[in-house]
């Protein structure tokens, strides 16, 4: 039992092996059920509350307290400055306006179901002030926390120290995607994904995808109540192109202009 429990989680190592990280899957998807239970019950807010404090966070902290791994490379939490932050907000709203696009895209050649969108649209939609509020405080906040320590810290950072910087960027993203079971928007998910991973590389701070991903789902909240959609027109014309194709460069620059931002600030020895 030692001999496999060291081939599979490598205990008191700095990561976990690569092994490691697709058993934590299966222990999420596992601790998973149990909300699923509740929000089919009708509890949808604590249901998803369950399943980021739970599953997301909770298996990725209990292993790594278990197994002994190096908490602080496994969930570093340096605070960018003003700067950062607001290089990061602008190139996460681009990206977001880049995603709205393929949404509509998606939801126009593939077909995504009613029953999917309409689930979706429950999601966001709220009913209250107090609804709202509680929604951006769980889908949003608690979500983006959550979730950030297990993709970006647990799995990313695990992969990238054992298989390298991209491969483990990409099996990341595709673990994230994976993992939001919607089959439909699973590239738009990948694509988040890599965005998130891209970031977290270059500022080697979980605090930035964190900060990304809480933007990305306020600002799905947002547009959706708001009644914002992307294309702006009622179908994609080329003046559509003046808004997506600017986005798209915006959010790339973005990413490679996080690292040297982060670069200039971190002292020298």
């Amino acid at each position: 039992m030692k001999k496999i429990i060291d081939i599979f989680f490598a205990p008191g190592s700095e990561f976990p092996p690569p092994q490691g990280v697709f058993m934590s899957v299966v222990l999420v998807s596992a601790v998973q059920i149990a909300s699923y239970f509740v929000i089919n019950a009708g509890f949808l807010l604590l249901g998803v509350s369950l399943n980021e404090i739970m599953a997301m966070a909770g298996v990725s902290l209990a292993m790594a307290v278990f197994f002994r791994y190096d908490l602080r490379r496994l969930f570093p939490f340096n605070m960018p400055s003003r700067s950062q932050f607001l290089l990061m907000a602008a190139g996460t709203f681009c990206l977001d306006i880049f995603i709205d696009y393929m949404v509509w895209f998606s939801d126009l050649y593939f077909h995504t179901p009613v029953h999917v969108l309409d689930a979706l649209s429950g999601v966001m939609g709220f009913s209250s002030p107090w609804e709202f509020a509680a929604k951006i405080l769980i889908f949003c906040l608690l979500t983006g926390i959550c979730e950030e320590i297990y993709f970006r810290g647990f799995c990313q950072g695990s992969l990238c120290s054992r298989l390298g910087s991209w491969i483990g960027v990409i099996t990341a993203s595709l673990i994230f995607a994976s993992m939001h079971g919607n089959p439909w928007y699973f590239p738009l998910y990948f694509i988040l994904g890599l965005f998130f991973g891209m970031v977290y590389k270059k500022s080697g701070t979980l605090v930035a995808p964190i900060f990304c991903h809480v933007l990305n789902n306020i600002w799905s909240m947002l547009t959706h109540n708001l009644g914002i959609k992307f294309p702006l027109s009622e179908g994609f014309n080329y003046s559509e192109l003046t808004i997506l194709i600017p986005a798209i460069l915006f959010a790339i620059y973005s990413i490679f202009q996080i690292k040297q931002v982060f670069e200039k600030r971190r002292p020298t020895a």
